[in-house]
């Protein structure tokens, strides 16, 4: 087992030794809200998408309900056991699949998603670059990829600028928040190949 993943795997069995039924809770993160409205409006509405670090699935969960179908992946173990269970209650089995992995080295076929959601995950991956090619092989041409990150000077957090150059000729940024906010919010889509 990496130590990175033991790393993960402890955090979350900590949170929930204190009581927590879920880390996250069941809400999901207002900008994959938004998200969903941003693709329905694009006319993506039976979109395939991958919540890359997904956790326990809350942002899954909303998504399915809104009628997307759903893949997660976390390098965590504990939460997609818990996130499974959840799916499973919530009666969506068929619309939603948690996978252990890892977003460097994805488990999917080349264009197989509509859309990728990253919240706060790509400011934890050490080697970047190889997990944004791994999102543009997974995504087909045109496909977005809608990412939330701190912004620095927090330890984990990435610029618009080093997100730009990692983009490098593989993503078009389609739209990025105001410069005076504290938590960075893009939408980018795959250049078609």
């Amino acid at each position: 087992m990496s130590s990175r993943k033991y790393t993960w795997d402890q955090m979350y069995l900590d949170e929930y030794a204190k009581g927590k039924a879920l880390f996250h809770g069941r809400e999901p993160d207002e900008f994959v809200v938004w998200a969903a409205k941003y693709l329905k409006e694009k006319g993506v509405n039976r979109a395939v998408i991958l919540d890359a670090g997904c956790g326990e699935g809350r942002n899954c969960v909303y998504l399915a309900k809104q009628g997307f179908v759903m893949h997660g992946v976390d390098i965590a173990l504990p939460p997609i056991e818990k996130g499974r269970k959840w799916i499973k209650l919530e009666g969506l089995a068929k619309a939603v699949d948690l996978r252990v992995g890892d977003v460097t080295n994805l488990p999917y076929k080349d264009s197989f998603f509509d859309a990728v959601i990253d919240i706060f995950t790509i400011e934890f991956i050490p080697k970047r670059k190889q997990y944004i090619e791994e999102v543009a092989r997974v995504l087909k041409p045109n496909g977005y990829f809608f990412i939330k990150a701190h912004k620095p000077p927090v330890k984990h957090s990435i610029s618009l600028e080093i997100l730009k150059e990692s983009f490098e000729e593989k993503f078009e940024i389609l739209y990025s928040n105001p410069a005076d906010n504290d938590v960075l919010k893009v939408v980018a889509k795959r250049i078609g190949i």
